[in-house]
């Protein structure tokens, strides 16, 4: 919906592409309607609306010659149409997570229901499961002519769980009853490490205990597999899956557990255990003696978004594949930054307070590693303060933690995504839009190479790394 395809060479010819679908229906059964011109009278009219982040050229830097639109000029701007055309119950499929759903309900009039994601949370009370209570389910949120509602619904993340909604509507279109709950989905296995080895499989009356246990909860289900689907998954793309993943490289003894911001799902105060494994690991790496070749310089200290992260470090056999096709599955490449402590302070400062709100897309929330802060939550869910920030400068036996000087020259080890200020990280843009001084790492023809940044600019929100030679061809196999 808020999506202009028509300057895109790829895009702009794609007929699968629409602002909207119109479904008649009769009874459970529902009929696309092609032609608005000729709408069916006799049959009730749901018209599904899609929306997308209108900032998404700085989430995703690779958007080609599409253009985003204001998401909530955009919605009211189609709601208004399809009830022109005598539509009135309308449903949004949105993808800018939980937060702005919410903001959006209260600014457009007339969307019923809105089906969220991005910010991949769980709705509802799974205290019993040992997960948090996120709130009720179907949320109900009014709109800003403070005489209609809008129902706001989303199910967590990777299949997790399965949303169900009754939604009914009086003769006029409003909508009148909206419930529903996520119900968590799982397999009838189960095993006492997670290892999830034959020989750790419970036994049949531990077994029986769960399975009666999940029994008794209505927000969990066991859902037996499609034989046939797991027969296709097995001959088609499991012997190449098993590929790429590679042979094991370690035994992980205990998982280690991944969420973006502090007390999430359980977490304490230090937030996410895998992001500042990975910030030392950008550490270590920058500074052994081969990339200090090419850089020139010791790494003070090295970031990450918790974004990039997306999933936790599972116990047991662990392949290459774990990292590269999960836990780290974008094509980014190393960078090494030069850069002052009052950007940094800057950084911290705007990329916390961007993750306070409840239901926020908290990729952003920055990690690090030989270099911690404290922040302090001053309006809760809303704003904050960084009280301090200190860069370790000795060793692990010996730490010796320095307060971060506004005025000194910093070298940071991230990746280049985050380090072009990408995902709301601006005030790493901003440092590099007249000079940068960044080298980019990559291996060509198997020999680690250094790219230099001369600048980065910045048009229709998409910024723009220009490099003061070559600039790496990340398309070229030898690359």
């Amino acid at each position: 919906m808020n999506i202009d395809t028509s300057h895109d060479p790829d895009l702009k010819n794609q007929t699968n592409l629409r602002p909207f679908i119109v479904y008649a229906f009769d009874g459970n059964k529902k009929t696309e309607v092609t032609d608005l011109a000729y709408l069916p009278k006799d049959k009730p009219l749901v018209a599904v609306i899609g929306l997308v982040l209108d900032d998404m050229p700085n989430i995703a830097p690779n958007v080609g010659k599409l253009k985003f639109e204001n998401m909530q000029q955009s919605a009211q701007k189609t709601v208004d149409y399809l009830e022109s055309l005598g539509i009135q119950n309308i449903v949004a499929l949105t993808h800018i997570g939980h937060a702005k759903d919410q903001a959006l309900a209260s600014q457009v009039n007339g969307i019923d229901v809105i089906v969220g994601g991005h910010s991949h949370t769980l709705l509802g009370d799974h205290t019993n499961l040992g997960l948090n209570n996120n709130g009720q389910y179907a949320q109900w949120i009014t709109n800003p002519n403070q005489t209609e509602k809008t129902c706001v619904v989303q199910a967590g993340e990777y299949a997790q769980a399965m949303g169900r909604l009754q939604v009914q509507f009086d003769g006029k279109g409003q909508i009148i009853r909206c419930e529903g709950q996520n119900t968590l989905l799982s397999n009838d296995q189960f095993y006492h490490q997670a290892q999830r080895s034959a020989d750790t499989q419970l036994s049949t009356h531990d077994h029986d205990k769960i399975v009666a246990f999940i029994d008794q909860q209505d927000n969990m289900m066991i859902v037996k597999e499609d034989a046939h689907l797991r027969h296709h998954i097995n001959d088609t793309y499991k012997p190449a899956v098993d590929k790429a993943y590679g042979t094991v490289i370690t035994q992980v003894p205990t998982e280690i557990k991944h969420e973006r911001r502090p007390g999430d799902k359980g977490t304490d105060k230090h937030g996410s255990d895998v992001a500042p494994l990975l910030a030392e690991a950008q550490y270590y790496w920058a500074n052994t003696p081969e990339v200090q070749k090419i850089t020139g310089h010791k790494i003070d200290f090295a970031l990450i978004g918790a974004g990039g992260i997306r999933k936790n470090i599972e116990a047991g056999e662990y392949r290459e594949g774990n990292v590269s096709l999960e836990l780290l599955p974008f094509s980014n490449f190393m960078s090494v930054l030069p850069v002052q402590g009052s950007v940094i302070r800057d950084l911290l400062q705007e990329t916390v307070n961007a993750t306070l709100a409840e239901g926020a897309h908290a990729g952003k929330f920055p990690y690090s590693g030989h270099l911690r802060y404290q922040f302090t939550e001053t309006k809760a869910h809303q704003q904050g303060q960084i009280d301090h920030i200190e860069v370790m400068s000795g060793t692990e036996q010996a730490p010796i933690w320095t307060p971060l000087n506004n005025n000194q020259t910093y070298y940071v080890a991230i990746n280049n995504y985050n380090a072009t200020g990408n995902d709301g990280w601006t005030a790493l843009y901003k440092a590099q839009q007249s000079h940068s001084g960044r080298i980019d790492l990559a291996y060509l023809n198997g020999k680690l190479t250094g790219f230099k940044v001369k600048n980065i600019t910045e048009k229709d929100g998409q910024y723009k790394v220009n490099y003061q030679g070559k600039a790496p061809n990340c398309k070229a196999a030898v690359l």
